[in-house]
């Protein structure tokens, strides 16, 4: 289709620009130990985008955990899975943007995953 952005055409799943403060931890990186702010800037089914502050030595298919504030009563969701995409940004100098797909998660954090989209999504 003309005009819809070529990241969109080949998702599966729609994507929802949702901001959500978050921490990441990169595991096969040398900060592991130590969690990184960042923010959600678009969710979906399978996975997001995050926006790290900070510049970790981070690679393609790194495992990361993500400890994201649901802004509601019930807390915080882990979430878990794999660096798809990796892009610095020029505007920030200590930042960059990853694609994580999700993976390898508990049923119960899916579940509380897939009702914040859900919620989001109305």
């Amino acid at each position: 289709m003309a005009g819809q952005n070529q990241d969109d055409e080949r998702r599966r799943y729609k994507r929802l620009s949702v901001y959500l403060p978050a921490e990441a931890r990169f595991m096969e990186a040398a900060e592991a130990g130590s969690g990184l702010p960042c923010r959600t800037e678009n969710i979906g089914a399978v996975g997001l985008k995050l926006k790290i502050q900070g510049r970790p030595k981070v690679n393609l298919e790194d495992l990361i955990f993500v400890r994201l504030d649901a802004l509601d009563e019930e807390g915080h969701i882990n979430l878990q899975g794999r660096v798809k995409w990796i892009k610095l940004l020029e505007d920030e100098p200590e930042g960059l943007e990853v694609g994580v797909q999700l993976t390898g998660m508990e049923l119960k954090d899916w579940d509380r995953w897939l009702s914040l989209l859900s919620w989001h999504s109305d």
